[in-house]
């Protein structure tokens, strides 16, 4: 998370994907419950980006940067659930 709000995944030093969050400064991101990831304001009252991804109800889960720039949500079974972010370079 960078200082400007925006959420950045690089590799190999570079960046390649980005929220498009930047210009709010104390923006943070959470995994939230329902396996949707979440960047919110400094407040914590305005959502600015989500990923729109879920895991059945009552299962734990666990977020993983996988190889070549997959940022994957996995549910506690270890099945795939949701790819978060594809990996690309964003140019940013």
């Amino acid at each position: 998370m960078q200082g400007d709000g925006n959420l950045v995944l690089t590799l190999d030093g570079r960046p390649y994907w980005q929220s498009g969050t930047a210009g709010h400064p104390g923006a943070y991101a959470v995994l939230q419950r329902d396996g949707n990831v979440v960047v919110y304001d400094a407040a914590g009252r305005t959502p600015l980006w989500q990923s729109a991804t879920s895991v059945p109800s009552g299962h734990e889960m666990l977020l993983v940067l996988e190889g070549g720039g997959w940022l994957v949500l996995f549910d506690d079974t270890a099945n795939f659930s949701s790819v978060v972010v594809e990996g690309r370079y964003c140019g940013c």
